[in-house]
């Protein structure tokens, strides 16, 4: 079913909307092409669903969706107060999010695909791109792009939904309690994957146990006896046993259900043997990525796909398969250094296994280390926790950028060894600035990484470094 499967007065029905009065004669029964959100897509045939955000509002382009020619245009305020061009195809919905949800909901509700829905603190991407090239070897499979898991992204990734998919790969993100619910109540999985309960959000959630409460919403929208597949190394998610019906561990150490063995890295990936007696998985497999982190995402993903049928070798292919996402934990070579390009998203729980990845390499070691954002009345002490951690690992340069760094910087120099040094800059803008000519000269080969809250923008540090370096070359 494509999506022209869906009218105009469907809309009207699935939103509790309420159309303008003097519509065009057969509007109502006329099928829309597709749902946008924003005037600078396509929007020609389309559903135009005005959205308010901090610094824009939607209403504002309705105009613009109309000349783009969308079909019908959403409003959120009261019936009959649209006093533009082509009232008459407006559809009074309030608020406009819940109507999309609803809509993303309908629609979903047409197609008979499984679905696996991801959520975590950290290692949602990663984990869902491995889910997704796992159940790809069995199944036509359509995932979240890029990072699409909000309440926005979630229903476009929805409504791309085709007869010829068979599973459905959604992540789900969030920042305030009741988010990840109304995604699962949308999107309905069939599997639900926790990756961890880390400090992500603490700004806005108070406690790693209000994290753990957000997170959990992402059950809300599954059946009881639906599979939830969960870190069993998570001290936050095994206080969930018993409180489930088929609750399916990931981990290290045999209590897991699957459960990793003989890790051997290489700088670059990680080779182990991936089991699950209880489910009949026994593989040898390298992960095309390194650190122990990649191993429970794979892990989680080896889990997913085997209990919706995937066969032990396609479950090899499929991890083997992986590549990361640009910025996340992208290695590459550029001139002299090994570029590790993590520089995405940052956590603690992150940024230690980014350090972890780091030690690893040989030669001298540069860690590039931003802002860890939304952390709350804790950030102070997380920051100086990662200094101290950088320094254990063996960092022979940290470069701290941002205000909240210089907490790195003090507890790097708390814990530095001899030939340890620290730089500290403020301005994480101005550094970026500043880099190629005065930070760049200063390193010596080896490995750099970057790594920083994606406010920082310490990508474009990894960009300059991908222009200065014609050679640039992958692992």
């Amino acid at each position: 079913m494509s999506f022209t499967g869906i009218r105009v007065e469907d809309v009207i029905r699935v939103c509790g909307g309420e159309a303008a009065g003097g519509a065009p004669p057969g509007w109502l029964g006329r099928a829309l092409a597709g749902v946008a959100t924003d005037t600078r897509e396509d929007v020609n045939g389309k559903l135009f669903v005005p959205l308010k955000g901090e610094k824009f509002d939607g209403h504002d382009f309705i105009g613009a969706a109309f000349a783009g020619g969308a079909l019908a245009c959403l409003f959120g305020n009261a019936p009959g107060t649209y006093t533009g061009e082509n009232k008459n195809r407006i559809i009074y919905a309030n608020p406009t999010l819940k109507a999309l949800l609803e809509l993303a909901a309908y629609y979903k509700s047409l197609f008979s695909v499984k679905t696996i829905a991801i959520t975590g603190s950290s290692g949602k991407t990663t984990t869902k791109e491995l889910a997704a090239g796992v159940l790809s070897q069995k199944y036509n499979t359509l995932k979240t792009e890029a990072n699409l898991n909000n309440q926005i992204g979630v229903p476009k990734t929805i409504f791309r939904l085709e007869e010829r998919h068979e599973a459905l790969v959604l992540e789900m993100g969030m920042n305030h309690f009741g988010e990840i619910r109304s995604l699962s109540v949308t999107a309905r999985p069939d599997l639900a994957v926790i990756t961890n309960i880390g400090f992500a959000h603490l700004e806005n959630l108070g406690s790693r146990e209000g994290i753990l409460w957000a997170k959990s919403e992402i059950f809300d929208g599954m059946a009881p006896d639906a599979a939830a597949v969960l870190n069993g190394n998570d001290e936050y998610l095994r206080t969930l046993a018993g409180k489930r019906e088929n609750i399916v561990w990931f981990g290290f150490g045999k209590a897991n259900d699957f459960f990793a063995e003989e890790m051997e890295r290489d700088g670059f990936g990680v080779s182990c043997r991936l089991r699950s007696p209880r489910y009949g998985l026994d593989i040898r497999v390298r992960i095309p990525a390194p650190g122990n982190h990649m191993v429970l995402n794979a892990l989680a993903a080896a889990a997913a796909g085997s209990l919706l049928g995937v066969a032990p070798d396609g479950v090899r292919r499929g991890i083997e398969a992986f590549e990361n996402c640009e910025n996340r934990m992208d290695i590459y070579k550029a001139g002299g250094f090994t570029v590790l390009d993590d520089a995405y998203n940052a956590n603690p729980a992150s940024v230690k296994a980014a350090l972890d990845v780091l030690a690893e390499q040989s030669g001298f070691k540069t860690a590039i280390l931003g802002d860890m954002l939304e952390l709350g009345a804790m950030g102070a002490r997380l920051h100086v926790e990662i200094g101290e951690y950088a320094a254990r690992k063996g960092v022979d340069r940290l470069i701290a950028v941002g205000p909240e760094s210089a907490r790195t910087r003090d507890g790097f120099e708390r814990r530095k060894g001899p030939g340890q040094t620290a730089a500290y800059y403020p301005d994480a803008k101005e550094f970026a600035g500043i880099f190629k000519d005065e930070v760049m000269p200063g390193l010596d080969e080896g490995a750099v990484l970057i790594k920083a809250s994606h406010g920082m923008a310490l990508s474009g540090v990894a960009k300059i470094l991908r222009g200065i370096y014609t050679g640039v070359r992958k692992h």
